[in-house]
């Protein structure tokens, strides 16, 4: 029986083919009036002689070629229209559930309570969670009187487990406590992927305004929070608010049950209601009989006698005439791409099958095989469309570093670089000390002076020469660590990046961190 229900829902995809027909009826009109004049003209005649005046079975002959032609157009009109009344769901993307973790680096975080100090132990906590490997993009925030990034959505816990060596309450340019800046902060590092996430806060006792703001977050947001209190007060109202309350315990307890919500929520797939609906075209159904007809106008059956071959054909035999690669394209053209990504040798066609497909890890994993510079740059949008900006950003910079004509490739690298909070256009593994070359060779003398007069007097000619070349005669300047940001700063009037030689950065990441969140905080004041 039919789906009454689903054929409730019948239309047509493309109903304007239906003025195809308006030809057809024209034409159908004049016929019907050639036919009644036909009549008419044949009753002139004598009855004993119309049997032999006309001729009754190529009258039936035509008006059965008329009926077929008009009953074939229709159905090929019908088919062209495209009628539907079943849904296709577009399946939804599998996604990687996030991680942000939110650590407190307030005065209160130093203290011993909790031994060998609270802000050890957090840090502790943390290390635990990523030596478990939760798989999941995780991103670290700190806050205290203000909130920064310290390393945006990664898989790659090598970079966390650097910066967490430096975190301490003295890197944090303002004194202070704004959780709620925090989890806006986190709310909106979680959004850069559609699958919702959980937001791990580690700090003291909360007051009564932090609990119910973050009630009121887990109520309008899409993230989940688990709070663990780094202390040995007791956790008061923690346990009656709207979110989980996670305690931290002695041993790994606590962390392997974090790990297990992350592991258990870690593949997110889109809901296939807010996907875009595709219906089901069932105008081929129709070419069926369209085709049979049309095989009546043929004198002969030779052509029906062909298709009997055509049954023993395989889908193997595409191989027979068609390279992989072609036949990956005729998938991508029928927007196939998961069947396109398997068959393509290439592995830029292959990566940006599965990119197509939202399957963003299997185009990574191809395009890493392509080492050309439209390969990295296709891995930079790839590994964005994932998550991981960090990889990104080394992505687009290996690109433009191949091909320095990429100007799209330095555009992202650009706007990424603003994202994670960065004040440097250049990659610090990159940065090296620059030995001026027409310093060097002015200055390969450096043995002491021959006081007996056999060495090199230098005349104070040349001690003035020196010590204008080191203060370089050209607009090239060697950037230079400051202790502490200035005051009177100018937002947005830095140095053009092509003028500026960097020196090699201080390897502590404490002094880094402090240097970066006082500039970003000053740079934050200055836009209000």
């Amino acid at each position: 029986m039919l789906d009454l229900v689903g054929f409730s829902q019948f239309h047509f995809l493309r109903p304007q083919a239906f003025w195809l027909m308006v030809p057809w009826i024209f034409i159908g009109v004049l016929l019907l009036l050639e036919r009644s004049d036909r009549i008419r003209w044949a009753k002139a005649i004598a009855p004993h002689l119309r049997p032999f005046m006309i001729s009754e079975g190529q009258r039936r002959q035509a008006n059965v070629v008329m009926f077929t032609s008009y009953i074939t157009m229709m159905l090929g009109i019908l088919a062209l229209a495209g009628p539907t009344w079943e849904k296709a769901e577009v399946p939804g993307r599998t996604l990687k559930t996030p991680v942000v973790v939110v650590l407190e680096l307030t005065p209160e975080m130093e203290k011993t309570d909790i031994a060998p100090s609270r802000v050890e132990q957090a840090l502790f906590k943390i290390r635990d969670f990523l030596a478990l490997n939760p798989r999941a993009q995780v991103a670290l925030i700190v806050f205290s009187g203000s909130a920064h990034t310290v390393v945006p959505l990664t898989t790659d816990y090598d970079i966390h487990l650097e910066h967490l060596m430096g975190l301490s309450p003295d890197v944090m340019p303002v004194e202070g406590r704004v959780l709620s800046d925090a989890l806006t902060l986190a709310d909106s590092t979680a959004r850069r992927t559609e699958a919702p996430g959980f937001i791990w806060i580690l700090g003291t006792v909360p007051i009564a305004e932090e609990i119910a703001y973050m009630s009121v977050f887990c109520d309008t947001s899409d993230q989940a929070i688990r709070y663990s209190q780094v202390s040995s007060s007791p956790h008061g109202e923690l346990g009656k608010a709207g979110f989980e309350f996670l305690p931290l315990t002695l041993d790994n307890s606590d962390i392997e049950q974090l790990n297990k919500e992350v592991f258990d929520q870690l593949d997110y797939t889109e809901d296939t209601e807010r996907s875009e609906e595709n219906w089901t075209d069932k105008g081929p159904l129709l070419l069926i009989p369209f085709a049979l007809l049309l095989l009546l106008w043929f004198r002969r059956g030779w052509v029906i006698f062909l298709l009997i071959f055509t049954t023993s054909c395989t889908s193997d035999s595409a191989n027979w005439w068609f390279t992989p690669d072609y036949q990956g394209q005729r998938l991508s053209e029928k927007e196939r791409y998961t069947d396109a990504a398997r068959l393509y040798t290439d592995p830029l066609r292959k990566g940006v099958a599965y990119f197509k497909s939202g399957d963003f890890e299997s185009a990574i994993s191809a395009f890493k095989r392509d080492t050309t510079s439209m390969g990295q740059f296709n891995l930079g949008v790839a590994y964005y469309e994932n998550g991981d900006t960090l990889a990104a950003l080394m992505a687009f910079g290996e690109a433009y570093a191949q091909d320095s004509s990429m100007n799209q490739a330095k555009q992202w690298q650009d706007q990424l670089q603003q994202i994670i909070g960065s004040q440097q256009d250049i990659d610090p593994s990159e940065a090296s000390e620059n030995n001026d070359p027409e310093r060097a060779q002015n200055m390969q003398n450096q043995d002491m002076e021959d006081l007996g007069g056999g060495g090199q007097e230098a005349t104070e000619e040349d001690m003035q020469r020196e010590r204008k070349e080191e203060t370089v005669s050209t607009d090239v300047r060697k950037g230079k660590e400051l202790e502490e940001v200035p005051d009177d700063i100018e937002i947005g009037n830095e140095p053009v990046s092509s003028k500026v030689l960097m020196r090699r950065t201080d390897d502590d990441p404490q002094l880094f961190l402090k240097r970066k969140f006082a500039y970003q905080w000053k740079k934050k004041q200055a836009k209000k």
